[in-house]
């Protein structure tokens, strides 16, 4: 318990404004964890999203996305085998509260999974073993107002779906193909 309330004493430490001494806060982080949920459904409405404020260990907000609906259409039933699974957090939340500034930071993803593809030469490759690639979809870990990171979202969801669409007749997207 007093690691606890040492950890809240810290994190109202770091939100308070120098000149006024009190903490600046934009919004509550359960509509703002909503609101990145939404992106997510905007652009894959069939999939997987989940994002949710915890106070657990720390306040934050975490964010995740597979194309997949459920472990009947990810391979072997197992989520972290969907081509485009990804984990988001945002830390630093303090009492459910999101501060003017805060920073996205993707943990898991950033890339999609594929078996099939053609390189620049044009030569098929027909995995799996070491013939597996990684396209990169362009993630960078952001600072900004819950704006700025809801604008920053969005640009990565639309480059998502840009990627998802050039590698859908990929083997790891006949269970998902419908989808994009």
């Amino acid at each position: 318990m007093k690691f606890k309330k040492y950890l809240g004493e810290a994190q109202k430490l770091n939100w308070k404004d120098k000149k006024s001494g009190r903490a600046n806060y934009s919004e509550d982080a359960d509509e703002f964890a909503k609101k990145l949920e939404g992106v997510m459904k905007k652009y894959f409405p069939k999939s997987f999203t989940q994002a949710k404020f915890s106070k657990s260990i720390a306040p934050s907000i975490t964010m995740r996305f597979a194309l997949g609906k459920s472990n009947s259409e990810w391979t072997n039933g197992i989520i972290q085998n969907d081509p485009l699974f990804h984990i988001w957090f945002i830390h630093d939340l303090y009492e459910g509260d999101v501060p003017e500034k805060i920073k996205i930071e993707l943990t898991t993803g950033g890339h999609i999974g594929v078996f099939d593809w053609e390189d620049a030469k044009g030569t098929k490759h027909k995995g799996p073993g070491f013939d597996f690639k990684f396209p990169k979809i362009g993630w960078r870990n952001k600072k900004g107002t819950p704006d700025q990171i809801l604008k920053h979202f969005d640009n990565y969801f639309k480059k998502m779906k840009d990627a998802a669409k050039k590698y859908k007749n990929s083997r790891e997207f006949e269970l998902t193909k419908k989808k994009i």
